[in-house]
């Protein structure tokens, strides 16, 4: 050995070193702590197919929280995954302010905190920002944001000149105040998740094919034809429509657009109100058809009315809509779908139900188990990409 230079020495001895190391551990797997080997175990699994019991959730180091947008939401979530709902005051005071206190220590643990930032949006931002903070302040090693709907997401990029764009604002004082990621369901546009910075990852889960598409199998469509509201749904759209075709399913596609008196298409309104006195023109073919009509939001309700009329004008059957986030600001939002010819509206729970909002039109279907499954693949360092096999 002392002919043998030094250094290859130390390289032969390390790698000897390494491969007994290795033999022992593959000959020992079976008896090495679960831990060890998530994927494995796992990778082909998602939690809705396993009992709670047999969930390998780390009690002592997971908490979920929920603000005070989305505690029925998030009690759900708790039920599925077996944990309790973390204990935590959040009060109002007589000028408006909030206060936010928790009741139980944080220190060294990772926390889930569901808060969906709808109406009145001012006021739930407001106390998702202090909730993160607070629970920084009191040493969580990690904090992850689950904010089912995003507020402000449809301010994300400048139609005028000197416009705002508060999607990024939100995204920088969410930053600011110690978010470590984020988690929501169907973001208004793909970009938002590049108002964060990389250190801080947005994860954006898609429902559209998971949640709605397997709710109008069920229907017993005639000849379906899925229908978008403006031309920069079709990504979205298309998806739900090749999940429709996996299922058997042959669709069309079609989509429809505002224009004013004139018939001239109105630039940049595709994300926001369409006034009555304005039109939709139709590129597709809904005569005979059983039509879907597919968005992310439904707030004042007036485009899935105006575009619902349209493609009935055209000789649709039965039409169906179906949207991610049900907003409906509309106090009158009841006999807005009446006067349409909208069968049902189909609606996530995402945001909970308007005491307005009693139309017996309306269908509200749960993310709980999405988002039980996302929290747990995160938490057991799953990759979220297996999801849309699952579902």
């Amino acid at each position: 050995l002392r002919l043998i230079p030094r250094q290859f020495g130390q390289i032969a001895c390390g790698a000897i070193a390494g491969f007994a190391t290795w033999s022992y551990i593959d000959w020992h797997r079976d008896e090495l702590p679960h831990r060890s080997w998530p994927k494995v175990a796992f990778a082909e699994q998602c939690v809705r197919e396993q009992p709670a019991s047999e969930l390998k959730i780390d009690r002592n180091r997971l908490r979920l929280f929920s603000g005070s947008a989305s505690t029925i939401l998030a009690q759900q979530v708790a039920d599925i995954l077996e944990v309790p709902l973390g204990k935590l005051n959040v009060s109002r005071f007589q000028d408006g302010e909030v206060g936010i206190q928790l009741k139980e220590n944080i220190r060294g643990k990772d926390i889930y905190l569901i808060q969906s930032t709808g109406p009145p949006i001012n006021d739930n931002l407001i106390e998702l920002l202090l909730l993160v903070s607070t629970m920084r302040r009191a040493s969580a090693k990690h904090i992850t944001c689950v904010i089912p709907y995003f507020g402000y997401c449809r301010q994300d990029r400048k139609r005028e000149a000197r416009d705002t764009i508060a999607a990024a604002d939100v995204a920088r004082m969410l930053e600011a105040v110690g978010v470590d990621r984020v988690v929501s369901i169907d973001l208004h546009s793909g970009q938002i998740q590049g108002f964060f910075s990389k250190l801080t990852p947005v994860e954006n889960l898609s429902i559209m094919h998971q949640l709605f598409a397997p709710h109008f199998v069920k229907r017993n469509l005639h000849r379906p034809v899925v229908v978008s509201t403006s031309g920069t749904g079709i990504q979205r759209v298309n998806r739900f429509r090749e999940e429709l075709n996996l299922q058997g399913i042959e669709t069309g596609l079609a989509f429809v657009t505002p224009t004013d008196s004139h018939g001239v298409i109105v630039p940049g309104q595709e994300h926001h109100r369409v006034h009555e006195q304005e039109t939709m023109v139709l590129v597709g073919d809904v005569r005979d058809c059983d039509c879907i009509i597919v968005d992310d939001i439904t707030d004042t309700g007036s485009r899935i009315k105006l575009a619902a009329a349209t493609i009935k004008k055209q000789g649709a059957n039965r039409i169906y809509a179906c949207t991610t986030h049900g907003v409906l600001s509309n106090k009158e939002i009841d006999a807005t779908l009446e006067e349409s010819p909208l069968q049902e509206l189909v609606l996530s729970d995402t945001l909970l139900r308007p005491q307005h909002a009693e139309s017996s039109k309306i269908k509200y279907l749960s993310v709980a188990p999405l988002l039980a499954d996302t929290i747990y693949r995160i938490h057991i360092g799953l990759p979220l990409s297996q999801m849309s096999q699952q579902y």
